[in-house]
């Protein structure tokens, strides 16, 4: 019986640990374990894991060549070395792509040595997808591979961009709207925003003023609109691809969000675990051969096993089986 619950209780723990790491989701803002409306499954489902990298130490950049790193959603500037490796980085001929929404860009971008700036004050346009002023349509304006032939793309909520080679630009009816009153005022004017721009620096620095294209949401607006296409092609534009880890709001979590992560980004890790839910059970089943006997047999052996001896009889004994026998005492 004792064997009974320790083998059960084993497959039950495996089997709760497979399906906590392949079932937990987050909720977390640009997570890429949250399936929700403002995650970044969809996007990281697009990348290949032999050639998609995190980058949690930007010392590691210097091991990479051919290669785009990709920061999505800062949160924090780098210090003074780590903005000095990234420019190392870009100057080898390499590409860096920054998609930012808040502002904190720009620390990277001067640490760089960029012209580019994030400017405050949210992209409104009457060219919109949506009865919303900030979801503004844009279309390409340049030759660029990575908006070539794309009709027109979706922007929620963007900033605008000044300096740089224009890759983006709102409508000719959109606006800066610095009040955020959701319509053009007196002293806001009509024209075209850029949201994309790019700056040679021996290699390549790419701006995109909306950190959201990357979202779940943002990729399933339909197909008349090309989000997903842009994204694909930042995931191609390079052999290899690298994800930035460290100040970025996608970063992997600590703890056992990081296990999580490992093992469901890691075909290995899914193929071990796979076995040990598989042969571990077995194992412990082939070392308890009594466990493989059916209840029948275990009850037949019962039956044919002598009764064990208690001990002698008290003294006595047959004297009081005799008087049941004979109630009269007969002798």
């Amino acid at each position: 019986m004792k064997t009974d619950i320790a083998v059960a209780g084993v497959i039950t723990l495996i089997t709760l640990l497979a399906l906590g790491v392949f079932l937990t989701t987050g909720s977390e803002e640009y997570s890429r374990n949250n399936y929700g409306w403002n995650g970044t499954s969809e996007f990281f489902a697009l990348t290949d894991h032999r050639h998609t990298h995190d980058i949690a130490d930007v010392s590691a950049l210097s091991a990479h060549n051919d290669s785009l790193l990709l920061i999505i959603a800062p949160v924090d500037p780098y210090t003074g070395p780590e903005a000095a490796l990234i420019r190392e980085y870009v100057m080898a001929g390499n590409t860096l792509l920054i998609a930012d929404e808040g502002g904190a860009g720009n620390a990277i971008l001067e640490g760089i040595g960029s012209s580019m700036r994030i400017q405050p004050g949210l992209l409104g346009s009457i060219d919109r997808a949506y009865n919303d002023t900030y979801v503004a349509v844009t279309t390409p304006d340049s030759d660029h591979p990575l908006v070539r032939n794309i009709t027109s793309l979706v922007m929620d909520r963007s900033l605008t961009i000044s300096g740089g080679e224009p890759l983006l630009r709102s409508g000719i009816m959109g606006w800066i709207d610095t009040d955020g009153n959701h319509r053009i005022s007196s002293d806001e004017s009509f024209g075209r925003r850029v949201v994309m721009a790019r700056e040679e620096m021996g290699g390549e620095v790419i701006l995109l003023a909306d950190a959201s294209i990357f979202i779940n949401s943002m990729l399933d607006v339909g197909d008349e609109w090309g989000n997903r296409e842009l994204v694909r092609r930042l995931v191609a534009y390079r052999p290899t691809l690298l994800v930035e880890q460290l100040v970025s709001m996608t970063a992997v979590p600590e703890g056992p969000g990081r296990l999580v992560h490992h093992l469901r980004n890691s075909p290995d890790l899914q193929v071990i675990l796979i076995l040990l839910m598989l042969t571990l059970p077995a194992w412990i089943l082939l070392r308890q051969p009594a466990f493989l006997k059916s209840r029948d047999e275990m009850s037949e052996e019962d039956a044919e096993s002598p009764p064990a001896c208690t001990g002698q009889e008290r003294p006595g004994n047959d004297s009081a089986r005799q008087t049941r026998d004979d109630p009269g005492g007969r002798r």
